[in-house]
């Protein structure tokens, strides 16, 4: 079942080794975020499900990734670095796809790694590690993640019609699952950006 849902955003400057020397500007948004990593650890989600702008995209559907390990990597100032790893519910992340396919919404499936590598790993981009850094990834038992990734040109109808999915798929297999929608929120975190800074 859907137990918790938010929308965050997902800039490199939140996490304060990432931030350099200046961690003013980004305090207010990185206290709200610390704030709703602790509400989310309270509802005790089991799955985490991650929509990206930044992963694989398939063009005019969704992309989701199915590896058995999620590793998430940024790099800051002075080689500075942050890395995790996540497992991966696969198991719903299939029954995404399945439900999803049947109620005829578009779908990639996103895989990485060889025959030569026993245990292949997908890369998370920065819409997904920013979020997880707060949200389970230094939690002493981390929730599995489901990654994925729908594409700007996807019709309006089918990321509704995809949505109504998870959560059908939450309530079919059973578990505590909880729902991150990635967002870029204006770009409004420098001013050297091209929309200026704002708080």
């Amino acid at each position: 079942m859907l137990v918790w849902a938010c929308i965050a955003p997902h800039g490199g400057e939140l996490i304060p080794d990432l931030a350099g020397p200046d961690l003013a500007p980004m305090e207010l948004t990185r206290s709200s975020m610390e704030a709703m990593g602790h509400r989310l650890h309270a509802a005790q989600p089991e799955t985490i499900v991650v929509l990206t702008p930044h992963g694989a995209l398939a063009p005019g559907g969704v992309c989701v990734g199915i590896n058995p390990v999620g590793k998430g990597s940024l790099e800051g100032p002075d080689d500075v670095s942050i890395d995790f790893e996540h497992a991966m519910d696969v198991e719903l992340a299939q029954i995404i796809i399945n439900r999803a396919l049947a109620a005829s919404v578009p779908i990639a499936v996103a895989q990485m790694g060889n025959r030569l590598r026993p245990e292949p790993h997908l890369d998370l981009d920065w819409g997904v590690t920013v979020p997880l850094w707060f949200f389970g990834a230094r939690w002493k038992h981390k929730p599995r993640i489901v990654v994925i990734c729908p594409c700007l040109t996807t019709p309006r109808r089918d990321l509704v019609e995809f949505g109504a999915e998870i959560v059908s798929a939450a309530r079919q297999v059973g578990r505590r699952i909880a729902l991150v929608c990635s967002a870029d929120q204006g770009h409004g975190h420098s001013a050297d950006g091209p929309y200026g800074y704002a708080v």
